[in-house]
């Protein structure tokens, strides 16, 4: 008597469990090009939907004079770093690295900072 109890306590405790995650989980899909491509459309949509957001926000916080104008200067800063990176690639001149030593200076702050702080708070704050 005491087997067929613990069988009937088992399935009890299977069918309790069910639909938590601990038994028979769905299986995963294997990388496939079309789940690939699900996945990359899905993160653009994503990457759509934030900068619609942002700009969104950003016409509401300074008009659509001021959001056009925002736009035009950044493009404007591609433009002219683009057209810049080409004439110097054109020319040979080797790629710009001025974030090496910015990097550099991080790591020492970070490396010299008080004990227990993290991403500059303190204890104290």
């Amino acid at each position: 008597r005491a087997m067929a109890s613990g069988s009937v306590d088992r399935a009890v405790l299977a069918a309790r469990i069910q639909g938590f995650g601990n038994v028979n989980p769905p299986p995963l899909e294997d990388d496939t090009g079309s789940t690939i491509a699900k996945r990359a459309v899905s993160r653009l949509g994503d990457l759509v939907g934030e900068e619609v957001m942002l700009t969104v926000e950003d016409f509401r916080e300074k008009g659509a004079v001021g959001a056009v104008k925002d736009a035009v200067a950044d493009a404007g800063d591609i433009l002219i770093d683009g057209v810049s990176g080409l004439i110097g690639w054109i020319r040979g001149d080797p790629a710009p690295e001025d974030d090496g030593e910015k990097a550099e200076e991080a790591s020492k702050a970070l490396a010299n900072g008080p004990g227990g702080a993290a991403y500059g708070i303190s204890q104290a704050s």
